[in-house]
C-alpha cells in the first residue's frame, strides 16, 4: 500500500507484501472458526492450495476486526473456489456463507464506471461530456464554472481535482444523489487544483459520474446498476441499496466505527463523534450521494465473476473498446511515473510494473487491483489478466487486511514466472530547489515555508503550529516528486505537480500552491485550533473506501 495517508482504499493498492504477508505457521485446529462451502475438493489438483488458503484466511481472521470473511477465485471462465469462514455477525455464532452479502466500499467504483461507459456506448454521454452540460442545474458556488470543466473522463479516472467530500448519513432516497449534488455539495465544494492535472482519489468524482449516468439513462442510478450491469453479468447476489440487502436477509453485520449523529462536513479537522464496536445494519450510514462511490453490496463470488468480465468481456454488457478502457491506465498514480507502468484506469488500478509475493517481485506481470473500505467492512479485488485468475476477499471488519490470504490464492491458482528483484523510483536531491519557497492552502493548512539545508528540505508551518499541530521539521523524499510531511504523528503524502499556471503540492485532503510571499491571503479559517479525532479513524471517515 501507499504509506498511511488519506489516499485509498482508495481502496487497496496493487500488492506489495514480501515483508508483510508471512505465514504464521499456525496449522492447529481453530474451533472458533466456522466455514461454509469448505472447499473440500477431494482429488482436486488445487487441494494443497486450498488448504493453504484456509490456513491463511483463519490466521488473517484472528488478526483483524472481522468476525467473518468470504473468499472466491475465478479461473479460466468459472468460479473454482469459494469458501467462507467465521460468523456473519460479530456477536453471534451464525456462520457466514459464500452467499452472504458484504458492503464492498470503493470496489463499487469499477461498477459505476461500467454503467457510465454503457451510456457512452449508447450515445447519451461522451467521455468529454462536462457534468454541467448533463446536470444542468448543477452550479458550484465556491468555484464558479467548475461544472463546465469536470468531464466524465476526469471523474472516472480521479482527475477532477476536487475535495474529497464523503457524507456518512442516513439519507437513502435515490433522489439524494441529485439533490445533495446540486444543493449542499455545490454550495461548499472546492477545487484542490486544476482538473485534469493530477490524480487525486476523491469519492465525489464517482458520485458525479453516477449522477451523470442516471441523468442520461433517465432512471435512478441503483436501477441502472442492477438492470444493466448485475443482471446481464449474472451477479444475482448483488444489490445497489442497503434496503434490498436487508430484505434479502443473508447479509453480514459490520464491526468498526459508527456515527450516531452522522458525519457530514467539508472541514477535515472537524471533531468526530463516533462509537467503536458492532454496528447493526439499522445504524449504518446509507447515503444516496455516497452510494456510487462505495456502498454497493455483493458476494466474493459475484465480484470474482466481475473480474472475469474485465478479462473476457461480454458484448451484452459493454463493447470491448470501452471495457478495455476500464483496465487501461488513464493517468499516472504518482507524479512523473509512467502511466503505462502504474496508473489508474476507470475505477481500477493497473499495475504493469511489478508486484511482490512471498518470494520476490513478479516483474512485468500485470495486476489489476482495487479494494474498498467502509467504516465497518473491507473488500479486496485482484486480477491477473494474463494468468486469467481473479481473487475477491470480503470481510465485515473495519480496516481489515487479508493480503496474506489473497497472495496465497494468487500464487496458488496462477501459473506465474519465477519471482525476481523489484525496482524503485528514487528521489533526486538535485531537484529539491523547486520545493524551496512559500506554499499556501487557503482552505485548510495555511502557509508552508520550505528551505533547503544541504540535501534536507526544512519545513515551517506557522498556521498549523498556531492551531496546535505538531509538524515535522523536514519534508521526507519518498519517490520522484513525492514527499512526506509529518503532522501530529501521521505522514501525509505531498505530490508535486506543475503546469503553466504554477506549482502545487497535492494531498488527498488538501493542496498547497506555490505563491509569492507578498500574495499571501489571511490565515485560512480552518487552521484554528480545532479538536482532532484519533488518527486511525480519520482516513476512512474522510472517505477511504
Amino acid at each position: 500500500m501507499f504509506p498511511t495517508f488519506f489516499v485509498l482504499g482508495c481502496a487497496t493498492t496493487p500488492i506489495d507484501t514480501a515483508d508483510t504477508a508471512t505465514d504464521t505457521g499456525d496449522t492447529a485446529a481453530d474451533t472458533g472458526d466456522t466455514a461454509a462451502d469448505t472447499g473440500d475438493t477431494g482429488d482436486s489438483p488445487y487441494a494443497d492450495v486450498i488448504a493453504a488458503i484456509q490456513r491463511k484466511a483463519k490466521s488473517d481472521l484472528r488478526a483483524n476486526n472481522a468476525s467473518g470473511v468470504s473468499v472466491a477465485v475465478w479461473k479460466d471462465g468459472e468460479i473454482v473456489y469459494a469458501e467462507a469462514f467465521g460468523t456473519r455477525h460479530p456477536d453471534t455464532d451464525e456462520a457466514v456463507a459464500t452467499t452472504t452479502l458484504f458492503q464492498i466500499g470503493s470496489d463499487t467504483k469499477k461498477l459505476t464506471a461500467i454503467a457510465a461507459l454503457q451510456q457512452v456506448q449508447a450515445g447519451t454521454l461522451a467521455l468529454d461530456s462536462a457534468v454541467g452540460d448533463v446536470v444542468t442545474d448543477l452550479h458550484f458556488v465556491v468555484e464558479p464554472g467548475l461544472e463546465a470543466e469536470l468531464t466524465l473522463h476526469e471523474l472516472l479516472s480521479h482527475q477532477g481535482g476536487i475535495y474529497d467530500y464523503t457524507p456518512w448519513t442516513v439519507a437513502p432516497a435515490d433522489s439524494e444523489l441529485h439533490d445533495r449534488a446540486v444543493g449542499r455539495f455545490a454550495e461548499n465544494e472546492y477545487a484542490l487544483g486544476p482538473s485534469g492535472l493530477f490524480w487525486n482519489y476523491a469519492n465525489p468524482n464517482f458520485s458525479l459520474a453516477g449522477l451523470m449516468t442516471e441523468t442520461a439513462a433517465g432512471r435512478p442510478w441503483g436501477d441502472v446498476l442492477e438492470d444493466d450491469v448485475f443482471a446481464p453479468l449474472g451477479m444475482t447476489r448483488s444489490y445497489a441499496r442497503l434496503a434490498d440487502a436487508v430484505a434479502d436477509g443473508d447479509y453480514a453485520t459490520g464491526f468498526g466505527v459508527g456515527f450516531p449523529d452522522g458525519y457530514d462536513t467539508f472541514d477535515p479537522l472537524e471533531a468526530l463523534g463516533y462509537t467503536w464496536g458492532t454496528v447493526e445494519v439499522e445504524d449504518m450510514a446509507d447515503d444516496g450521494f455516497t452510494r456510487p462511490a462505495g456502498l454497493v453490496w455483493s458476494t466474493a463470488s459475484d465480484m470474482a465473476r466481475l473480474g472475469g468480465f474485465l478479462i473476457d468481456g461480454d458484448a451484452a454488457v459493454l463493447d470491448d473498446t470501452l471495457r478495455e478502457a476500464v483496465v487501461t491506465p488513464q493517468v499516472p498514480m504518482y507524479p512523473r511515473s509512467d502511466a503505462a507502468d502504474y496508473g489508474y484506469g476507470y475505477g481500477l488500478m493497473v499495475n504493469n510494473f511489478g508486484w511482490s509475493g512471498y518470494d520476490g517481485w513478479y516483474m512485468g506481470v500485470p495486476l489489476w487491483a482495487h479494494g474498498g473500505n467502509t467504516m465497518t467492512m473491507t473488500s479486496a479485488f485482484y486480477v491477473l489478466p494474463e494468468q486469467r485468475v481473479v481473487v475477491s476477499v470480503l470481510s465485515n471488519g473495519y480496516a481489515d487486511d487479508f493480503t496474506a490470504t489473497a497472495v496465497t490464492a494468487l500464487e496458488g491458482f496462477a501459473d506465474l514466472p519465477e519471482p525476481g528483484t523489484g525496482g524503485s523510483f528514487l528521489a533526486e536531491p538535485g531537484e529539491y530547489d523547486k520545493l524551496v519557497g512559500t506554499w499556501e492552502d487557503a482552505h485548510l493548512a495555511g502557509r508552508l515555508v520550505v528551505t533547503l539545508d544541504g540535501d534536507t528540505l526544512l519545513v515551517d508551518a506557522p498556521d498549523l503550529e498556531a492551531a496546535g499541530s505538531t509538524v515535522g521539521e523536514a519534508l521526507e523524499p519518498y519517490a520522484l516528486d513525492l514527499y512526506l510531511l509529518a503532522v501530529d504523528g501521521t505522514s501525509y503524502d505531498l505530490n508535486y505537480y506543475e503546469n503553466a499556471d504554477g506549482a502545487w503540492l497535492i494531498n488527498r485532503q488538501f493542496s498547497l500552491k506555490k505563491v509569492d510571499v507578498n500574495a499571501l491571503t489571511a490565515t485560512p479559517p480552518h487552521a484554528a485550533g480545532l479538536p482532532r479525532p484519533e488518527p486511525d479513524v480519520r482516513p476512512r471517515a474522510l472517505g477511504r473506501q
